[in-house]
């Protein structure tokens, strides 16, 4: 069964397991990837729109094989705050190299969310 992922608001995430008594979840995300969100951020999430940003940098920690974030109350502005605002050129860039870590040779056929 699928749900609605709280960040980007995909329906193509699914909770992978709940903690703390229930009070966090982990989500498995096909647009943002794995990431903990506490049921606090999740309701404040929830009356937000889709946060593009703060799902890119959900997807960069996993593609850089860093622990899955936690997006608590308490840390997710300061998350947001300190997000690089990337130039045309830089988001080139960083497309062309996500694209080159999934390839194993020229012209192997890439799969992209």
């Amino acid at each position: 069964m699928n749900d609605q992922c709280p960040v980007c608001k995909s329906s193509y995430a699914r909770i992978l397991h709940e903690a703390d008594y229930g009070n966090k979840k982990t989500y498995e995300c096909a647009v943002c990837g794995r990431f903990t969100i506490s049921d606090t951020m999740q309701a404040i999430r929830s009356n937000l729109p889709a946060d593009p940003r703060l799902s890119a940098w959900i997807r960069s920690q996993e593609e850089e094989g860093l622990v899955p974030p936690s997006l608590l109350s308490d840390n997710v502005e300061t998350i947001r705050a300190n997000l690089p605002n990337y130039k045309p050129s830089q988001k080139q860039l960083l497309l062309l190299r996500a694209i080159e870590r999934r390839t194993r040779y020229p012209g192997y056929e890439v799969a992209l969310n």
